[in-house]
């Protein structure tokens, strides 16, 4: 007798077709619980850091193609983390800043000179998944006219 194990695949979303590794970074549990969740249910592989030192331990021991980072950690802000994470070259190549408050222009500027590739608010769910599936799926070549 064969066991059948149902799985559950949202209508809605197709799953990645490899795991695209994602490391979510915020010092506020539930935010980051809820992060990971529905990361994951689009079928994401995550990885979870509550503060800058777990994250750095994470991006020392792997490779990761994606950084969820909230606005302000404990003990550093966004900003100050990605320049940290530049310069020991361990920064994935694609950033995403969650935030509560819209950081100010200023704030948008450094982020994105610093290479963030967007800016979303952490309750705004559908935003990130369609920005993460966005970056990380593959483009279909375009075919170029004659």
């Amino acid at each position: 007798m064969s066991r059948r194990t149902n799985t559950f695949v949202p209508s809605a979303w197709t799953l990645p077709s490899t795991l695209a590794q994602i490391l979510i970074v915020d010092n506020d549990e539930d935010v980051l619980v809820n992060l990971e969740r529905v990361l994951e249910d689009r079928g994401y592989a995550t990885a979870t850091a509550i503060n800058y030192e777990q994250a750095l331990m994470l991006l020392s021991q792997r490779t990761f193609d994606l950084l969820v980072l909230d606005d302000y950690l404990s003990d550093r802000g966004s900003i100050q983390v990605v320049v940290d994470l530049r310069c020991s070259d361990m920064v994935p190549s694609l950033v995403v800043v969650t935030y509560h408050r819209r950081p100010s222009q200023g704030e948008q500027a450094r982020l994105q000179v610093l290479g963030v590739s967007a800016l979303i608010n952490k309750l705004a769910h559908d935003e990130l998944t369609r920005t993460v599936r966005a970056m990380l799926e593959p483009q279909e070549p375009r075919s170029i006219p004659a």
